[in-house]
């Protein structure tokens, strides 16, 4: 049976062999109820809930530290009125059941960087590049 992320009521955390805890970590209901998707456009309505219900899917992923760090990966997720406040700490080269929209959330991010390249006289040109985030997610077992 898949779980969908409006049957999570409780944190389900994992424990590595040296007994620290990661995964779920805390679950809180949220106090803004489901709109069915009235808060948007007729027109744009369908897409949305069709939009949601591909975010709300749950997928099998590994995390990991694209600069190499060990240090725990912690993020608080809720991306659709009515679903619920997600805790998770995530822990590199480990498995995890995870909506579908928090890994898209994870893997889409940029970070803006600068170039320090420099004029003639000395001056920052100030172009901007984006590079990917150092969390990603992938498939599990890939």
């Amino acid at each position: 049976m898949t779980l969908s992320l409006s049957q999570i009521k409780e944190p389900s955390p994992m424990k590595t062999a040296s007994g620290e805890e990661h995964g779920l970590m805390k679950v809180v209901s949220n106090s803004v109820r489901d709109s069915e998707g009235k808060r948007f456009k007729e027109k744009d309505r369908e897409a949305m809930k069709k939009q949601r219900t591909e975010d709300s899917k749950m997928v099998k992923v590994t995390y990991i530290n694209t600069k190499g760090s060990k240090l725990p990966f912690e993020l608080p997720y809720c991306m659709w009125d009515g679903d619920p406040i997600l805790t998770y700490k995530f822990l590199p080269d480990n498995d995890y059941d995870i909506p579908k929209g928090l890994v898209d959330l994870v893997n889409k991010k940029r970070i803006r960087k600068q170039s320090g390249l420099l004029d003639k006289s000395g001056k920052e040109l100030m172009q901007d590049s984006m590079e990917p985030y150092e969390h990603r997610f992938v498939a599990a077992g890939m």
